[in-house]
């Protein structure tokens, strides 16, 4: 790893810091923060990073992106204490609850510090707990222990 933080050999990715370019590779930061992850690893992450700035510098937000990232959107207004965005996204969030991205939606609000979503998606789980044994085993294992206990 030293090697490769040295020399920066095929380095995928720049991050600008106070005017000066610095190459790294995209691999190393997802691996190294969920944030960035997240953000490295989406097929919109240009449209997300110009979202989150207009946002900064607007206060708004195109609908579409909103809907397709609202988790990340939920994520960038925690991680970076942006409130009134957080707050849009658990709001997006709860418009776009069900069953197929409730266990999504419940561990992001329990990661994120969302009560309001963890709480509908938590109910919504409880009434739905027999479809998702059978329809989203997957989903089910996702739910961290804690989450888990919750539901007991």
């Amino acid at each position: 790893m030293e090697k490769a933080f040295k020399k920066m050999a095929r380095s995928d990715f720049i991050l600008e810091f106070d005017g000066e370019e610095l190459p790294c590779h995209t691999l190393i930061l997802a691996g190294a923060s969920p944030v960035l992850a997240a953000m490295l690893e989406n097929n919109h992450r240009e449209a997300l990073g110009r979202a989150f700035l207009r946002y900064i510098y607007l206060e708004e937000i195109v609908e579409e992106i909103m809907k397709e990232e609202v988790v990340a959107f939920l994520e960038l207004g925690e991680k970076y204490e942006v409130e009134k965005l957080k707050e849009l996204a658990e709001e997006k969030m709860l418009q776009l609850l069900d069953k197929k991205n409730v266990v999504e939606f419940m561990m992001a609000g329990d990661l994120f510090r969302a009560a309001k979503i963890k709480a509908a998606a938590l109910k919504l789980v409880m009434m739905n707990l027999a479809w998702l044994r059978v329809e989203g085993k997957e989903e089910l294992r996702k739910l961290s222990q804690d989450i888990f206990i919750e539901l007991l």
